[in-house]
């Protein structure tokens, strides 16, 4: 390896709170069933492109100079320039034949662009807390956190990273309202006494009714607000609130059929179209599609695959999304309207649940934990990396109700045909 100079990162250590699992994460290389070197737009900031574009050795400089270009878009040196693919797979230009980083390899990690250096870590601080976690969309981070009951234990350590991937969360919102959201929401999915779906509907509730207090100019109340729901919760009042909540099996088929319609041959990553594809078996998919059908078969899977995998899982949903709040920080960071943001979340839940029973059904009694953690995965990696995708999957279901009603799973009986 040649011992490089002129790089000068800034390196910070630093005190923080992260999930048990991020202790036992190492990137697996070129044994990545879904590596990050593939169909991903990465942006290439200017130090780390200067270099390897002016003084990085030769064979280095002729590929940053064959497949990194400045992006006449950028307003920062964080996507000062872009890096390309090579060839028809779609595959970073700086990957080798055995699948390693030509960088990392060549002149060590100290060259590596920002965003390759950082990924699939995040990192940041609110109020003088610094949080470390992973993304979910690395197939391998999704296999620490799902797999595992106790990976979303949170530990105190230290870690030591570069300074240009450590930012601050900010609070759109006033005081400590953001931040007293987060925990909120962080405490309301553990609490198991409530099936799942009930605890992403009291998500929502609160959410609405906390929209509902900002936009009357009551902010302060907030505290108060988040106190009764979790008074109400703990106490079960809050089942009375989720009594008249009822599954709308239609909508669940119109935002999962997507997945299907647009899903397949898009090449969005090596797992896509193999969980696409058990997803539209297990439904028995085809054109043209009969929508009453799949309702019903949900009902059905639900019971007979879904909810069994469930019960013996709990942690499976629940681990994934707290490292989704832990990690995201919501609403930290985001100064759109809270059910507006719970949107998203809520259609990626759906689309997993769907794909979760097709999955379960094609592959009988070969499905496991670990072909559910997939299910996860490639959402994540479709929503995180694949905008054009991702406008062809979210609808506008930021109602409260028709959020409330894709949540909603099917009642104790099974579903006549």
């Amino acid at each position: 390896m040649t011992k490089i100079i002129s790089i000068k990162n800034k390196m910070l250590t630093v005190p923080a709170i992260a999930p048990a699992y991020m202790a036992k994460f190492q990137c697996v290389g070129p044994e990545c069933q879904d590596h990050c070197c593939r169909k991903w737009h990465v942006n290439i900031d200017k130090q780390h492109y200067q270099y390897l574009r002016n003084q990085a050795p030769e064979g280095l400089r002729v590929l940053a100079s064959e497949s990194i270009k400045q992006n006449p878009a950028s307003k920062n040196d964080a996507s000062f320039a872009v890096l390309g693919f090579k060839g028809d797979d779609g595959t970073c230009a700086m990957l080798d034949e055995r699948k390693l980083c030509k960088i990392h390899a060549d002149v060590g990690a100290d060259a590596l662009p920002d965003v390759c250096y950082i990924y699939p870590r995040s990192q940041w601080r609110h109020q003088g807390v610094w949080r470390q976690s992973g993304m979910l969309s690395c197939p391998e981070v999704a296999r620490l956190c799902l797999t595992d009951p106790q990976a979303m234990a949170l530990t105190e350590s230290a870690f030591t990273s570069r300074a240009s991937v450590m930012n601050d969360k900010t609070s759109p919102r006033p005081g400590t309202t953001d931040a007293d959201i987060n925990a909120f929401l962080i405490n309301l999915f553990q609490v198991r006494d409530y099936p799942f779906w009930q605890r992403m509907a009291l998500m929502v509730m609160c959410c609405a009714e906390a929209d509902r207090l900002l936009a009357e100019g009551r902010a302060g109340e907030i505290t108060a607000l988040l106190d009764t729901f979790s008074a109400a919760i703990l106490s079960g009042e809050c089942r009375q609130w989720l009594d008249p909540v009822k599954p709308d099996f239609a909508e669940k088929v119109m935002v999962a059929i997507p997945l299907f319609q647009k899903g397949i041959g898009q090449d969005i990553g090596l797992q896509f179209d193999t969980v696409i594809k058990l997803f539209a078996l297990g439904y028995d998919i085809a054109e043209p599609l009969d929508q009453k059908k799949i309702e019903l078969s949900y009902q059905a899977i639900w019971h007979l695959k879904l909810q069994p995998f469930l019960d013996a899982h709990p942690y499976f949903l629940e681990n994934w999304f707290l490292n989704h709040f832990f990690h995201t920080g919501f609403p930290l960071n985001y100064s759109g309207a809270l059910l507006q943001g719970c949107a998203p979340i809520v259609v990626k839940y759906t689309m997993v649940m769907f794909l979760l029973g097709g999955m379960a059904v094609a592959q009988g009694g070969a499905f496991d934990l670990q072909q559910a953690v997939w299910a996860v995965q490639v959402i994540e990696k479709t929503f995180e990396h694949n905008s054009s995708f991702r406008n062809h999957l979210t609808l506008d279901v930021a109602a409260t109700a028709q959020l409330l009603n894709l949540l909603a799973e099917p009642a104790d009986q099974l579903p006549v045909p």
